[in-house]
C-alpha cells in the first residue's frame, strides 16, 4: 500500500510528537542488499554511522518525503514512495522484526523502518541535500 500525503502528514505530526530530541544509540540495518543495489539505500554503509550520537532537531514533509533533521548538519531522507512501514517502538524487544533500518534512542525506545516497494532511505549532509532526488 503507497504513502500517499495524507498518511505521510500524520506520520510526521506523530514523529514530532514522539521523536523531537531524542538522540541515537545505535542502528542496524538488515536485508538491505536489493535496496542499496538498485540505489534506494545509501551504496556507502558507513554514512549511517554520521546518525549514531545524534539529536533529533526537526522532521518535515516534502511531498511524501520524511525529512529528518539532526544536529552537525545531518539528515535522514525517509520516502516510502510506493509502500513501506515506518514504526515506533517503546522498548528494543518489543520493536519489529522485519525492518530494513532500525534506530535505536538512549530511552529504550526505537524507530523501524522497512519499504515494501520503491522508496527510499538515505543518510546525507546537509550540503548535499540540493543534488538528492528524494527531496
Amino acid at each position: 500500500m503507497s504513502i500517499e500525503l495524507p498518511e505521510a502528514k500524520i506520520l510526521v505530526e506523530q514523529m514530532n510528537k514522539e521523536l523531537l530530541g531524542k538522540h541515537i544509540k545505535t542502528y542496524h540495518l538488515k536485508d538491505y542488499e536489493r535496496l542499496q543495489r538498485i540505489g534506494f539505500l545509501n551504496k556507502d554503509l558507513k554514512s549511517f554511522d554520521l546518525l549514531v550520537n545524534r539529536e533529533i532537531r526537526s522532521i518535515i514533509l516534502r511531498g511524501n518525503a520524511i525529512h529528518i533533521r539532526f544536529d552537525s548538519e545531518v539528515n535522514l531522507l525517509l520516502n516510502p514512495e510506493y509502500g513501506g512501514k515506518i514504526l515506533y517502538h517503546t522498548g528494543y524487544t518489543t520493536s519489529s522484526s522485519k525492518f530494513h533500518l532500525k534506530i535505536e534512542f538512549n530511552e529504550d525506545t526505537a524507530l523501524t523502518v522497512r519499504l515494501t516497494s520503491i522508496g527510499g532511505i538515505h543518510v546525507i549532509k546537509s550540503s548535499d541535500l540540493k543534488h538528492s532526488y528524494l527531496l
